[in-house]
């Protein structure tokens, strides 16, 4: 059961366990009290886009690609050759993000192998995001996600 409202997660927690159970295709069910919850927590609950990549119908769950001093990025293969990237600090720091999507020279998640050029949306910015065609960089907050979604340009 999800407990995200329930306790004393931090806004970034929260929006972590709701992230995370949704790359994972997890059942959505909420243990907190609706007619309770903070507007903050409800805004996270509610997100259309990120229950869409719980229910998306290729229902594949993510896997974690790399780990890397607390960081993990996950892929979570979507229908219509669209993928979603989270990137979680695990960490109570703040840490620096930074990935080229082109890291030696193959793409980690395209069929074949190559990437190609996929714009990138972040989801809980609600604002696009760039491409591939560049590295990725991000600072990330203690316990803080980063949700991507990306879409074949």
């Amino acid at each position: 059961m999800l407990e995200v409202g329930n306790g004393n997660m931090s806004f970034h927690e929260n929006r972590s366990h709701f992230t995370m159970w949704s790359m994972l295709a997890a059942p959505l069910i909420l243990g907190a009290d609706l007619s309770d919850m903070p507007e903050e927590i409800f805004n996270i609950v509610s997100n259309k886009e990120v229950i869409a990549i719980d229910q998306d119908p290729l229902g594949k769950q993510a896997y974690r690609y790399v780990t890397n001093e607390g960081v993990d990025v996950w892929v979570k293969p979507l229908s219509g050759q669209r993928y979603a990237i989270a990137i979680l600090n695990k960490s109570r720091d703040s840490s620096d993000f930074f990935y080229d999507w082109k890291w030696r020279g193959k793409c980690f998640f395209a069929p074949s192998g190559e990437m190609g050029d996929y714009r990138m949306y972040d989801i809980w910015k609600r604002k696009e995001a760039g491409t591939t065609e560049k590295p990725f960089e991000a600072t990330l907050g203690g316990r803080e996600v980063v949700l991507l979604l990306l879409t074949k340009a």
